[in-house]
């Protein structure tokens, strides 16, 4: 309830990004993730880049594709090693 009256865009954004994949089981992100994620420039100096990795493995097992899952996740824990991901992306199955 919070969230939703919120004025604040991006954390608007943020934690339905993070209820739609990981609370709710959806995909309704996936473009916008994978988009994101094959824009090297984007990705190249951003600090979220293993997050977005993270929800985007999430994604593809909601998907049902376990290969593409365990794809991003491995890129999403190189990615992370020494951010403040790595702990949270280390403790999911």
């Amino acid at each position: 309830e919070m969230v939703s009256t919120t004025n604040d865009h991006a954390l608007y954004r943020q934690m339905d990004m993070v209820n739609d994949t990981l609370i709710s089981g959806g995909i309704k992100y996936y473009d916008e993730l994978k988009s994101d994620l094959e824009d090297v420039e984007y990705t190249k100096n951003n600090e979220d880049t293993p997050y977005l990795e993270f929800l985007l493995s999430i994604i593809y097992k909601n998907m049902g594709n376990e290969s593409k899952s365990k794809e991003y996740k491995n890129k999403a824990l190189e990615d992370s090693k020494g951010t403040v991901y790595e702990s949270l992306i280390k403790s999911q199955n």
